[in-house]
């Protein structure tokens, strides 16, 4: 199978597809790095792209291209109607690092909601406050949280706030669609109304959002604009008892606010991946406060762009046998 790149690979990835798309099973061309299509396209069967302006006149250039891999579930640009209109399979994959991130962010919200670093610490003590002596678990629950956790919730039915809805963000909302949580989103600039159906979000300005979450997770980027946004007027509009996370940007937070309202318990808890200060201090209060999940700015992680390259070489080979692609895209799927 032929494939080409349309975006040119920077030196991280200049192996990749060798080692994920080998020889002789594909045949793999990579646009130049002026973006410049290699001479020969006529038995490109398949094409990958990020953020190249994908469009007609590429898709007309391509005349056995019969399936198209953007990588990008919100990230990736470009026009497909053309793809579309020639009946060319086309699938959206996430972006893989932001993907993770969005998988630590939800597994943030489900420590939280579920109360783990309590339950882990009491396994860890001994705490036995049913005073029951071990005996053979049997089918009845007899010794049910026998560490009397208290507060163990659940993400059913709740409402998240996504402030900064990129990539990771619309990935999030896929992520949570199981728990039947209504998402709300702010950003600067609002989706059309086909896309927010697509990724089934609720535009809210940035004061409801607040108020209504009862999960309020930011993706942020870090500008000076943006620096201090979520501050001490905004931690007082956040719903009294909600849980914020933030594996974005640690500058966007005034940590002295956050700080302030997770002791006055008007926050439930917070989980956090990213800081002002890195390596997190030793004497920061963070460390003190019994509701707050601290992990070591981690959430994008390594790998992401191997999980990207085994999607793409997982779909080149389905469509090739003649199946369809995972995370197949179709017209229909921006249509209200």
């Amino acid at each position: 199978m032929q494939v080409l790149f349309l975006n040119p690979l920077e030196e991280r990835l200049r192996d990749f597809p060798g080692r994920y798309l080998p020889a002789p099973e594909f045949e793999v061309g990579v646009a130049g790095a002026d973006g410049a299509l290699p001479a020969q396209l006529d038995n490109v069967q398949a094409c990958v792209y990020w953020d190249h302006p994908i469009g007609r006149e590429v898709v007309d250039r391509l005349p056995a291209l019969r399936f198209i891999q953007r990588v990008g579930r919100y990230r990736a640009t470009g026009d497909l109607e053309p793809a579309f209109d020639r009946g060319i399979l086309v699938s959206s994959t996430p972006y893989g690092v932001l993907a993770r991130v969005a998988q630590h962010t939800l597994m943030l919200m489900l420590a939280l909601a579920r109360n783990l670093l309590p339950s882990h610490q009491g396994v860890l003590e001994g705490t036995n406050k049913i005073g029951m002596a071990p005996e053979y678990a049997k089918e009845r629950p007899v010794a049910f949280n026998w560490a009397g956790v208290e507060a163990i919730d659940s993400l059913f039915d709740k409402t998240l706030g996504i402030i900064g809805f990129g990539e990771a963000g619309s990935v999030l909302a896929d992520l949570v669609r199981p728990f039947d949580m209504a998402v709300l989103y702010y950003k600067r600039h609002r989706l059309t109304p086909g896309q927010e159906h697509y990724y089934g979000v609720e535009y809210a300005e940035l004061d409801e959002l607040l108020a209504r979450s009862d999960y309020v997770t930011t993706f942020l980027p870090y500008t000076e604009e943006n620096r201090g946004l979520l501050g001490e007027r905004e931690f007082a509009l956040i719903k009294q008892g909600a849980f914020f996370v933030n594996t974005g940007r640690a500058n966007v937070t005034d940590e002295t606010a956050l700080i302030r309202a997770l002791k006055e318990g008007r926050l439930a808890g917070a989980g956090l991946d990213v800081f002002s200060l890195e390596p997190l201090p030793e004497d920061t209060p963070f460390r003190d406060l019994p509701n707050v999940v601290l992990t070591p700015h981690v959430a994008g992680g390594v790998g992401g762009w191997q999980d990207t390259f085994e999607r793409i070489a997982r779909n080149l080979r389905l469509v090739r046998d003649g199946g369809l692609p995972v995370q197949q895209l179709t017209r229909d799927a921006f249509e209200v």
